[in-house]
């Protein structure tokens, strides 16, 4: 493992500590890539335990907005199966962070690994001051995750009046064997009309795996958990991890938000079928008019494990909420931030009572249950609210926008045809 070391390090070139100040040198310092000129972060943890869930998490500061969605990545160093092998030969594991922006620098204001406080430096200074929050968790061998939380910023300092990423909040909790789905990241398994099963793709919002405004989140990175209930208990008795092979996203879609909730659609392509369980049931593509009207005034069903009333950035165990469906002009004309969100292959729904989705809850289905065949039908995908700058969070008081699954089946049937 020393020689994989030193091939990675010759990369690199220190930042001088004039420039920027690291609070934990032991622990963290800047560097500037070589090859692509890009001001970096690099961490290591010393003998890190083997055996367990390795989790950490980074907080930075800096003194500016931040222009787009895009907050910054953390990630190992080397690949998973060299990291691994350091733990397990009590090496050093070691990370690097791509940073939002250049300038300013931002600051590391703490460090935690395993819950353990490693490092704590000071707030950045200025009359806009941006906080933001990275994760990472690598798991060893025999233990399975799903993909690495996305990274939170912590506020938005801006004046955009979209929160994307849209939790459900104040809703009752549920119980395995009475939610309508049940998939954490919010990936559920679909089956075509007629079929009973099938080797399936999963439904999620295309904005969840885009990087920066270039790149987006490797297949090879993710994986989708199904029957899972507890979101932490990653051997919970019922669910099973699936491999990502492929994510598929329309081609419709304008990255970083600027699209609204038009075409914010992807598929994710699993390696293996799904088997279903009485924990692991399907959702069913959307049958019958495609036309809003038809859906209008009916209350649909969300689940998702996001930020709750207390500020938890997730929940223990997902909640769902029962959301009445409204037609396109009440949406329109409770908001005039609806008008650049939304599209005639959106659609709005909500209870505007101060609960519903947001952050954590992206890509959640917003399915309606057939009385004749007791099925669940998917008909929407979360994808943004409105942003309320009092609270720096979702406004609850509005509408959620939802991508309108039945306007794109002739799409999603594309992709299942092709794998």
């Amino acid at each position: 493992m020393i020689g994989a070391i030193l091939l990675v390090l010759p990369l690199v070139q220190v930042i001088s500590t004039t420039v920027a100040q690291s609070p934990c040198p032991n622990y963290f310092y800047y560097y500037r890539d070589e090859k692509t000129n890009d001001l970096m972060g690099w961490i290591s943890i010393p003998q890190p335990p083997k055996d367990v869930t390795l989790h950490l998490v980074v907080h930075f500061s800096i003194a500016t907005a931040i222009p787009t969605n895009y907050v910054g990545r953390l990630q190992l160093a080397r690949s998973k199966e060299e990291s691994i092998r350091a733990v397990e030969a009590g090496n050093s594991l070691t990370y690097k962070i791509h940073f939002p922006v250049r300038q300013p620098i931002p600051l590391l204001t703490k460090l935690l690994f395993n819950e353990q406080e490693y490092c704590v430096g000071p707030k950045a200074i200025g009359s806009i001051v941006t906080s933001i929050e990275l994760e990472h968790t690598l798991f060893p061998p025999r233990m399975i995750s799903l993909a690495q939380d996305g990274p939170v910023p912590i506020p938005n300092p801006s004046n955009n009046s979209i929160s994307r990423l849209p939790n459900l909040n104040l809703v009752p909790s549920v119980k395995p064997d009475s939610t309508p789905y049940t998939g954490t990241g919010n990936a559920f398994p679909i089956v075509k009309p007629g079929e009973e099963t099938c080797g399936l793709p999963n439904a999620k919002t295309a904005h969840c795996f885009e990087l920066s405004d270039e790149s987006d989140v490797p297949a090879s990175t993710l994986l989708v958990s199904l029957g899972r209930n507890k979101l932490r208990n990653w051997r919970e008795q019922g669910s099973v991890n699936l491999e990502v092979s492929e994510i598929k996203i329309h081609s419709d879609h304008v990255r970083g938000g600027y699209g609204g909730a038009d075409s914010d659609i992807a598929i994710l392509v699993l390696r293996e079928r799904v088997v279903f369980t009485p924990l692991i049931q399907p959702v069913c593509l959307w049958k019958g008019p495609i036309d809003l009207n038809s859906v209008v005034g009916k209350t649909g069903y969300v689940v998702g494990w996001g930020r709750d009333e207390e500020g938890n950035k997730y929940t223990a165990e997902p909640r769902m909420a029962r959301v009445p469906i409204v037609s396109q002009e009440v949406c329109l004309r409770s908001n005039e931030g609806f008008l650049k969100s939304t599209s005639n292959r959106t659609l709005c729904a909500g209870s505007r009572d101060g609960s519903g989705p947001c952050n954590g809850d992206s890509g959640s289905g917003l399915v309606l249950r057939d009385p004749n065949t007791g099925r669940y039908h998917l008909r929407g995908v979360v994808s943004l609210s409105l942003f309320n700058s009092a609270t720096n969070t979702c406004d609850w008081s509005q509408y959620v926008v939802y991508v309108d699954v039945a306007k794109y089946l002739v799409w999603i049937r594309k992709q299942i045809e092709s794998t």
